[in-house]
């Protein structure tokens, strides 16, 4: 598959699978099970395929995180 440019976190949205049944999964791979929404696989996209490509200051302390679920 090939890989687009990634500059923000909405551009994980290219690998978002909509599947035929209404629900959504990963286009890089087929490891989670499919979501009814597509903010799990999103999440999943990000954290499994692309870690720390952005980086997320905690707003309560001083610590950058390299997902937004961290």
């Amino acid at each position: 598959m090939f890989l687009g440019e990634i500059t923000c976190r909405e551009d994980f949205y290219q690998y978002l699978v909509d599947n035929v049944d209404g629900t959504f999964g990963c286009g890089l791979c087929s490891a989670p099970k499919p979501q009814k929404t597509p903010t799990n696989i999103l999440q999943h996209i990000e954290s499994k395929h692309f870690p720390d490509m952005f980086s997320y200051p905690c707003p309560e302390c001083t610590v950058v995180l390299g997902t937004r679920k961290a």
